[in-house]
């Protein structure tokens, strides 16, 4: 192990520098920068970045550290990184055709130089001078509305049909109507109240209920036909009950939408149902968040007010309503452009 030598202005000083210094070699293992690598730096942000995050952002972190970081960077010496090798990693994932893992990589890279500057673990953030690429936006399949009755005609007596009707009217993400329980549900006021999202993660163990994404906690008041659906709904679910106990180990969530065993539906048995109901109903295989989009594009495209739909959606304001679904809105202003009222015929 090499030498370290100490210098500063005043003795007090000196014995500061000193003091975090060993607090440094506590934290990494004894070792001087000179010897610690990038892969010692990760670990040591992610174990900090988990006192901080969510479930989720966890998962997501761990996952970009450890099949995109630490395979292309994690044994270099961390005071030995360099822009070149950053570049190097960034063009592998582009050439593969992954340029929105490689922003995420670099993304994560940059948070954890930044806690190694923070720290005096290195003099400066390297993966700073690396531009993110260019990605090139996906365009997600929507329903048109003869298409939705028709999906919702074929799925009548499923036991997912009025979850469907749910996601196609109100637009709530696939967490917060897997969520959803009876009393977030106000029949008499026609108000569903979302409050809360089912957060499943990749270990059983962590999954959990928590708030909606971002705090979106709102009140979407819901017309009449969805109300008369929900009655039947609950009905038949209080029917079912008894039955599904002697069958099953039930677990009472008090859910609007639960599994067979009364515990939150797992996404991808949902997926797969509703990947099996589109192609039993002959429309086109969407994603089950493009049921959101669709319902979203349906209110905007019959004049709901912009406001009002980023209410629905939960946005935090309608500049996002705006950007993602601008395309619904250029249509609009075809059908009403400038002085429409002004000049159209007296009648």
């Amino acid at each position: 192990m090499r030498r370290k030598s100490l210098s500063a202005k005043s003795r007090s000083a000196v014995l500061e520098r000193k003091r975090l210094f060993e607090r440094e070699l506590q934290q990494m293992g004894g070792l001087p920068s000179q010897e610690r690598t990038v892969a010692m730096l990760l670990d040591a942000w992610l174990a900090e970045k988990r006192l901080r995050v969510g479930v989720k952002s966890d998962e997501d972190y761990t996952r970009v550290v450890e099949k995109r970081l630490k395979p292309a960077l994690g044994t270099l010496p961390l005071a030995k990184l360099k822009l070149a090798d950053i570049e190097r990693m960034v063009s592998s994932l582009v050439g593969a055709g992954k340029a929105g893992e490689a922003n995420r990589a670099l993304a994560r890279l940059r948070m954890a130089l930044a806690y190694a500057v923070k720290h005096d673990w290195t003099e400066k953030n390297v993966a700073e001078q690396c531009s993110p690429v260019p990605v090139r936006e996906q365009q997600h399949q929507i329903w048109q509305p003869d298409e939705v009755m028709r999906f919702l005609r074929f799925t009548e007596g499923s036991r997912y049909h009025v979850m469907y009707a749910v996601f196609l009217s109100t637009g709530m993400r696939s967490g917060e109507v897997r969520g959803l329980q009876w009393e977030d549900v106000n029949l008499d006021a026609a108000t569903i109240q979302v409050q809360r999202q089912w957060l499943e993660a990749a270990r059983a163990q962590d999954s959990r209920f928590a708030p909606p994404k971002r705090g979106s906690t709102r009140r979407i008041h819901i017309q009449e036909d969805l109300i008369s659906l929900l009655r039947i709904h609950r009905d038949h679910l209080k029917d079912r009950q008894q039955e599904m106990e002697e069958a099953y180990a039930w677990s009472d969530f008090d859910l609007v939408f639960p599994s067979l065993r009364g515990t939150p539906m797992l996404a991808t048995n949902l997926l797969r149902q509703f990947r099996a109901d589109a192609r039993g109903a002959g429309v086109p295989e969407i994603r089950l968040h493009d049921m959101r989009d669709t319902a979203a594009s349906t209110l905007l495209a019959s004049g709901t007010p912009l406001t009002l739909v980023a209410e629905i959606l939960g946005h935090k304001d309608t500049s996002v309503t705006l950007k993602k679904y601008a395309h619904v809105l250029d249509r609009q202003r075809q059908e009403h452009p400038v002085g429409h009222a002004m000049y159209r015929p007296q009648k």
